[in-house]
């Protein structure tokens, strides 16, 4: 006679049959979070052939509604347009057209951005093989492009042809695209500004100054703060080390910060703004900047 499992052990048995069930269907609804929805892939497909189909035909107003409002991609974020922008990129792209692309959808689960943006507001990355048209010639290489959701529709944004390592004309000395947030009553005063191109790095500005004591006491510790009129990044200092003191009427030693002001050169170049926060003297009395001094350009 055969012995039967008790009616406790079928029931965890069964429990735990539907339980690897559920795990297996969950892990594959998970493994789909990050991929391009099927039921959007028409609709990618028309809109790009739309969009190579008018930088072949030269109809540069369709390529500019096609560009969206924002430069999207890995680093860019939501970087909207202005106008000088976005007539600046169409100038680069006119320059070799893309008119056919062979692509595939880039997809992997290690974008925070993809994984917890709503569907209707994600872009995904295109990879291939593009024709771009140079004169008479057309030129078959790997390429990408950004395809992104907005508005309920597609928008593109092209490979970066005007990075940050972009070749450009470099410049001299642009002091003169430095603004001083710096109110009259301050005890310090920039002097000495110099903004000179970093050649490693074709976006950074090395900012260079000295910090002039203006009045009769020591000046033991002191902050200053480094941003562009973007307002998307600042550099922050701040000292009341010895080597940084102030003798009464005397000046600093020499400063030195690398800043970055572009991700794409068509964005433009921003003005540069020095402020000096607080002030605090050997005597115990401090200064802390107002709100909202007036501009003052750099000497």
């Amino acid at each position: 006679m055969q012995n039967r499992p008790c009616r406790s052990t079928e029931l965890f048995i069964a429990a735990c049959v539907v339980y690897s069930f559920l795990s297996v269907c969950s892990a594959a609804q998970e493994s789909k979070a990050w991929q391009l929805p099927a039921e959007l892939k028409p609709a990618l497909d028309e809109r790009l052939k739309f969009f190579l189909s008018a930088q072949a035909n030269g109809r540069w107003d369709y390529v500019s509604d096609l560009l969206g409002d924002y430069r999207r991609g890995y680093f860019s974020g939501y970087l909207k347009f202005t106008p000088s922008h976005k007539t600046c990129l169409i100038s680069e792209m006119q320059k070799a057209p893309m008119v056919s692309f062979d692509y595939t959808v880039q997809e992997a689960p290690f974008s925070s951005e993809i994984l917890t943006t709503p569907a209707s507001r994600r872009w995904w990355r295109l990879e291939g093989e593009g024709a771009f048209r140079t004169g008479t010639k057309t030129v078959k290489q790997k390429t990408w492009l950004t395809a992104y959701r907005d508005r309920n529709d597609w928008f593109f944004s092209p490979p970066t042809f005007d990075g940050a390592d972009a070749v450009r004309e470099r410049q001299k000395d642009t002091k003169d695209h430095v603004d001083l947030l710096i109110s009259p009553d301050c005890p310090l005063e920039v002097v000495e500004v110099h903004v000179i191109d970093d050649p490693k790095n074709f976006a950074a500005r090395d900012i260079q100054f000295r910090l002039h004591n203006k009045t009769s006491k020591p000046v033991t510790s002191y902050g200053y703060a480094i941003s562009d009129e973007h307002e998307e990044g600042s550099i922050s200092f701040g000292t009341g080390a010895q080597k940084d003191a102030i003798e009464p009427n005397g000046t600093s030693h020499d400063f030195h910060e690398n800043y970055v002001l572009y991700q794409y050169w068509c964005e433009g170049e921003p003005r540069i703004r020095i402020k000096i926060d607080h002030v605090a003297f050997a005597d115990g009395t401090e200064w802390s900047a107002p709100e909202g001094p007036a501009h003052k350009k750099a000497k």
